[in-house]
């Protein structure tokens, strides 16, 4: 690979590999593979995969010391369905892996022949194609998921109602599981949980969030039947969809130990709603992220202050929004008294205001990025402002 990124000709030689090195790019249509071995203390390995081609058979004969594997194609986390065909001989090929504890995959279908042989995964990430069913992923990673206590799925496409108790039921050490972007052909969530005993989803981390607004309102009705044990939950990220089944997700976690929770408003009626709520339900949070992304969302520096007081234990705030926030008035008081000048809420070690300007093809004022820096400049000069690329687009405060 170059410098930059961008691969070299096919044709070119595999340069020498140092005896020592953190992480290694390897281009699989130059890849000299025999060399790995010369590599002393090799931790992470990177296959790029450059779409020009289709891809090749993969034969990992690799060092068992290296302890991480990331297969990911050009476009990283929108993978290309046309070349992933030959993926189970990339994932077959990982049989030598023994220590690795770490594997990220970006590369969409999963074939049920393929078998991952990695003895000591800890954590496992998956960017499926779109839309594409779970249930080939459970079947490939049968005989790897019992070491695993950190799930992580993109893009996936829960089908059958079995799809997630499979799913639960293949990595049965997992205190994190985080499901992001999914779709649910199911319009009811919890049958898929009907039979699962409670102690074996057992969670200290949750993460359900969707690409479209589509059922995911129904993680209420899981938690509320008990169909997930949060007793020992920590941390919680949900998008708030729906207001009734909102009240009764934070109703059954009110007895939880809540240190960190991140909620999306998807709707402008819901703001007052979440800060009242969290005022009696998680006092032990210890930070909090608001995603805003509805329009005129109604911020008030009442709500704010009111909150603040009541989440004594609160060290990091972020508020994430794509609102035309310059048409709020009371947004900007409201910044001011909770850490500029007027400053009312001490403990606060973090605070950042992170805002993702909308294109401009979609139609909506946005503030620039230089009129923020005039707006709020407490905030920039404290490092406090962050702002999103508008070419880029999406709001990324979950990978945060």
């Amino acid at each position: 690979m170059t410098n930059d990124g961008n691969p070299q000709a096919s044709e070119s030689a595999t340069p020498p590999l140092p005896n020592e090195i953190i992480g290694l790019m390897v281009d699989e249509l130059r890849a000299d593979i025999p060399a790995l071995r010369a590599c002393s203390t090799v931790c992470s390995l990177w296959y790029y995969f450059c779409k020009r081609h289709l891809y090749r058979s993969i034969n990992l004969d690799t060092p068992d010391k290296i302890d991480g594997l990331v297969l990911a194609s050009e476009d990283g986390d929108l993978p290309i369905l046309r070349y992933t065909h030959t993926l189970s001989l990339g994932v077959a090929g990982m049989a030598s892996w023994r220590y690795a504890d770490k594997l990220v995959i970006a590369l969409g279908v999963f074939a049920k022949k393929a078998s991952i042989k990695c003895l000591a995964l800890k954590e496992m990430k998956f960017t499926l194609v779109s839309g594409y069913n779970v249930a080939g992923l459970v079947e490939t990673t049968r005989t790897l998921s019992r070491t695993v206590s950190k799930l992580e799925l993109s893009d996936c496409l829960f089908v059958r109602h079995g799809d997630i108790e499979s799913l639960i039921r293949s990595f049965p050490l997992c205190k994190s599981l985080r499901l992001r972007r999914c779709s649910w052909q199911s319009t009811q969530l919890a049958p898929m949980f009907s039979s699962l005993p409670t102690h074996t989803v057992s969670l200290d981390e949750l993460e359900i969030t969707t690409r479209k607004t589509l059922a995911v309102y129904d993680l209420s009705e899981i938690v509320e039947q008990q169909w997930l044990d949060t007793t020992g939950l920590k941390s919680l990220t949900y998008s708030v969809m729906k207001y009734s089944m909102a009240i009764k997700v934070f109703d059954a976690v009110k007895s939880c130990r809540l240190e960190k929770l991140r909620i999306s408003c998807r709707c402008k009626e819901y703001y007052v709603f979440v800060f009242q709520k969290l005022r009696r339900v998680v006092p032990r949070v210890r930070s909090l992220t608001i995603a805003a992304d509805g329009v005129g969302a109604p911020w008030s520096l009442s709500l704010f202050l009111r909150t603040f007081r009541a989440l004594p234990n609160l060290e990091r705030l972020t508020i994430a929004t794509i609102d035309p926030i310059s048409q709020v008035p009371r947004f900007w008081s409201a910044v001011d008294a909770i850490c500029g000048s007027g400053r009312v809420y001490e403990s606060l070690a973090t605070v950042e205001f992170y805002f993702d300007l909308p294109r401009p093809a979609s139609g909506l004022q946005y503030v620039k990025r230089e009129e923020l820096r005039e707006k709020l400049p407490y905030l920039a000069e404290h490092g406090m402002l962050k702002v999103s690329d508008p070419n880029v687009g999406g709001m990324d405060w979950l990978r945060s």
